[in-house]
């Protein structure tokens, strides 16, 4: 499971676009149960942006131990609205220790 940049369009030019950008952060051994899988949000932060065209490209690259997925390099969409807001969604994850 590889979550990913969603984007949201406006109703039309004229309208507010959404691009929610998750990213991944390793906690630091957590001392609970041995193995348990540890995931929380440790912070959101967004801004926005005009966008005086109504068009604004959204350009996702992301890459895994050398890996670019999806495979051939990037994935893209278009956002509409005149005014964009970008979220960025910071996600601690790690494993329990003993």
């Amino acid at each position: 499971m590889i979550p990913r940049v969603i984007a949201m369009n406006g109703t039309g030019n004229g309208g507010v676009g959404y691009v929610y950008i998750p990213v991944f952060t390793e906690l630091s051994t957590p001392s609970v149960g041995r193995g348990a899988l540890i995931v929380k949000v440790i912070s959101v932060s967004s801004l926005s942006a005009n966008n005086p065209t109504g068009n604004l490209e959204v350009v996702e690259t992301c890459s895994i131990g050398g890996y670019a997925i999806p495979q051939g390099g990037a994935d893209s969409a278009v956002v509409t609205g005149s005014t964009v807001y970008i979220v960025t969604i910071e996600i601690g994850f790690g494993l329990g220790g003993s």
